[in-house]
């Protein structure tokens, strides 16, 4: 929220009183009996998830206090400072639509905040110096698992400000085999139209044709075709020739790749996260190679090796090796080499969904015919355990997964679980750190809104 010509940027409840139509009594006994009014905010997040967001996204959820700081934690923190987290987001690396707990957001955070030129308000600072920061860390992660990785209205661009060149990856299923495409998106300093990016990191410096993609980025025309080994061995710089904007990567001996939901295929991310899928692109140099391997080993779990030779996998670089399905459960110790920092989590614990047939829209859903499966990951972890409660009229308790390791996966077979709504809860040695909405449908509960709106009516 903003200030505007009647209230303060903090005014809660006097705007909520206007939306709702309540006169001054009204307004003092909604705010008096909020305690009993969980079921209205839970109602309200329903009610923004059938409009798919369109009208607003979900509420922050209120970890071990169930009746405390639901709305006001949406107050903290101001349209101002909301527009500054995707520097935030940038500056860490963070993947856009990433699940991280308060906890590691309010340590990254405040990391943020001690810097020298952080930009957000004397108002924000005030509040996380004082008894906010698990609210303010809470809304925070909400922004982050919303955000798509483009700038938001308001947004401050700097002079000097830099954009940034990622890889993508696609492995393509073709007439029994299979082709492994390597291109790139590329997300400018400041938004414009464009049509062409020049490589001039090339020789005889040519024109790409680009077309715009989610996420405010940029990527290469249907049909464009690419040397993959210039791509990922040398440096890759694009310049935008009408306002001379350009974006650089730099070549790194393990790029790690998470897939993006938004643009569909694999996208090269800073480093990995706990318990997520991730594919590796490593150099085939074997003292390298054989440290990735024994770590991923040690501290998760991998799929297949393929090297970049026709009988393994057309289309992989040259002297390049790819490891699929890479997931890991806890956080390396003692890395020594620069290159393996890309698989040391930045986070400590991690929920998140995983597999699946996901549905499209902005707020995440599943099909019920085929869930994905859960996975909770934390480190130095004594005991934890996931509970799975159906959310209706009356909250039921589903199932409940506990362990004395680090980690957990729960699979879920198909069918299993009914079309609806499930909170999925973590607890670390008897304290709730993270929770997280999980959305089953299928044709029995088909998208009402998206139906209405379709054509336009």
């Amino acid at each position: 929220m903003a200030a505007d010509g009647q209230n303060v940027a903090h005014a809660y409840y006097p705007r909520l009183n206007e939306v709702l139509g309540l006169d001054p009594a009204e307004g003092q006994r909604l705010k008096n009996d909020f305690p009993a009014t969980e079921g209205f905010w839970r109602g309200l997040n329903e009610y923004l998830e059938s409009h798919e967001g369109q009208s607003g996204l979900p509420t922050a959820y209120s970890l071990g206090h169930r009746y405390v700081g639901i709305p006001q934690s949406q107050a903290l923190v101001r349209a101002t400072d909301r527009a500054r987290l995707p520097k935030f987001f940038r500056l860490f690396g963070l993947i856009p639509g990433a699940e991280m707990i308060p906890s590691d957001v309010e340590r990254v955070f405040d990391i943020w905040l001690g810097m020298t030129h952080c930009p957000v308000s004397a108002n924000l600072r005030s509040l996380w110096s004082g008894k906010a920061r698990e609210r303010i860390a809470g809304v925070v992660a909400v922004e982050l698992a919303h955000w798509d990785g483009s700038s938001v209205a308001g947004e401050e661009v700097e002079a000097g400000a830099a954009g940034d060149v990622q890889l993508t990856a696609r492995l393509r299923n073709q007439f029994g085999s299979r082709k492994f495409d390597l291109s790139f998106a590329a997300r400018l300093p400041r938004p414009v139209e464009a049509f062409e990016l020049r490589v001039t990191s090339a020789v005889d410096e040519p024109a790409v044709g680009v077309v715009p993609a989610a996420g405010g980025r940029l990527v290469p025309r249907p049909g464009s075709r690419f040397d993959p080994t210039s791509l990922i061995g040398t440096m890759l710089e694009l310049r935008h020739d009408p306002d001379q904007q350009v974006v650089r990567r730099r070549p790194r001996r393990v790029v790690p790749f998470r897939k993006d939901d938004l643009l569909g295929q694999a996208v090269e991310v800073d480093r990995v996260q706990l318990a997520e899928d991730v594919t590796l692109l490593v150099k085939d140099e074997e003292k390298l190679l054989n440290a990735v391997l024994d770590l991923v080993d040690h501290y998760g779990r991998r799929g297949e090796l393929h090297r970049g030779t026709p009988s393994h996998l057309e289309g992989l670089p040259d002297g390049w090796v790819l490891i699929e399905e890479v997931q890991l459960f806890a956080v390396p110790q003692d890395v020594k080499r620069l290159d393996l920092n890309v698989l040391v989590p930045l986070t400590t614990a991690q929920l998140s969904f995983a597999g699946g047939l996901k549905l499209p829209g902005r707020i995440r859903k599943w099909s019920s015919l085929q869930p994905p499966e859960i996975r909770a990951a934390v480190a130095d972890a004594e005991k934890m355990a996931i509970t799975l409660r159906r959310l209706a009229e009356e909250t039921t308790e589903v199932g409940r997964w506990a362990a004395t390791s680090g980690a957990i996966v729960v699979p879920a077979a198909p069918g299993s679980l009914e079309d609806g709504d499930y909170e999925v809860e973590l607890e670390v040695n008897g304290d709730p750190v993270s929770v997280s909405t999980l959305r089953l449908r299928s044709s029995d509960t088909p998208d009402a809104f998206s139906w209405e709106t379709c054509w336009g009516r």
